[in-house]
């Protein structure tokens, strides 16, 4: 299962896999609406499969500029309650 996260202009991409076939939901939420260069910002939430938290999964954190291409940005595993946190600071516009 692949969940797309918008972030100001640009596409922000959690993906996740989950063994079996149990529906899961991915909860993300951004520090801010626009992202800007040399700023830290923040995506955080809980992956949760049935209502009950996912511990200890694995969670990628994508960014693409034409929403064809992705850059892996840095990968989390969630803690034992299922929450992740990813906070990155770009260097500059689009990097």
């Amino acid at each position: 299962m692949t969940v797309q996260v918008n972030y100001g202009a640009e596409k922000i991409l959690d993906s996740f896999t989950t063994e079996g076939k149990q529906p899961t939901a991915l909860n993300a939420t951004v520090s801010s609406t626009t992202a800007y260069a040399t700023k830290n910002f923040t995506v955080m939430g809980q992956l949760t499969a049935s209502g009950s938290p996912l511990p200890w999964k694995t969670i990628a954190l994508q960014r693409s500029t034409d929403n064809k291409t992705f850059v892996r940005l840095a990968t989390k595993s969630t803690d034992g309650n299922g929450w992740y946190r990813f906070s990155k600071n770009q260097t500059a516009a689009g990097k």
